[in-house]
């Protein structure tokens, strides 16, 4: 069995589960598999919950909660299947939270009832890392994670600039880097991580998203187009 490389991490961006794309995302689990990685993390927006979203559309185009909620729990079992010798971070992203929005918006008295927590929900296993959805960023070996935020202009040099180091943020679907050669002689550099979910969404059209997933080692990041 191939060792697992020491501080190396693989960064599976935007499934949304069930409008993933299942070629791009084994193409991934294919990558993660030839590369042994230390670790995965998974940058939020497992699961879609377009049934539970505020914007209106039309019934009969959005999928069905409980949909939602079994196609994203049988990702998270394959990929607990597929992670046994990494650790695994996930980061919730804005559809994650959709989940504790709609409860506190339609039934407050059971918006901190334990067993409608996200976490059992779809059922996450509890060695994962789990990190609630916020605009912090989690920083691994030197690298910031984070799904994402929106930035008019290059999001890479915001973030960046923002965080004054490397960055990896999924959200936004697209597939792009920057880097940055400080005074100092150090490289920093920034990466969208683009998706791993259905191009051709039912709410919008001609979208400039990519399938992608991003590594990071020794405290730099870089993307890789599926």
């Amino acid at each position: 069995m191939k060792k697992i490389n020491r501080g190396l991490t693989a960064v599976l961006p935007d499934i949304h589960a069930p409008k993933h794309d299942e070629e791009a995302l084994e193409m991934a689990l294919d990558r993660i598999r030839e590369e042994r990685p230390e670790r995965v993390v998974l940058l939020g927006d497992i699961v879609d919950f377009e049934g539970i979203a505020r914007f209106p559309r039309k019934l009969e185009k959005k999928a069905a909660f409980i949909h939602e909620v079994e196609a994203a729990s049988e990702i998270i079992k394959r990929l607990e299947a597929e992670f046994k010798r990494q650790n695994v971070i996930y980061i919730f992203g804005n559809h994650e939270s959709r989940l504790d929005k709609y409860t506190i918006r339609n039934c407050p008295e059971l918006s901190s009832f334990p067993s409608l927590a996200l976490r059992e929900v779809l059922h996450v296993p509890r060695r994962w890392i789990v990190y609630e959805y916020n605009l912090n960023a989690v920083c691994i070996d030197g690298v910031n994670y984070i799904h994402g935020r929106k930035f008019s202009g290059n999001v890479c040099i915001s973030n960046i600039k923002k965080y004054m180091g490397s960055v990896v943020q999924g959200h936004s679907h697209r597939a792009s880097s920057q880097y940055l050669r400080l005074p100092n002689g150090e490289t920093i550099g920034a990466v969208e991580a683009g998706c791993l979910c259905n191009l051709k969404p039912n709410y919008a059209s001609d979208v400039d998203w990519s399938h992608a997933m991003a590594w990071a080692q020794d405290g730099l990041p870089y993307l890789e187009l599926i």
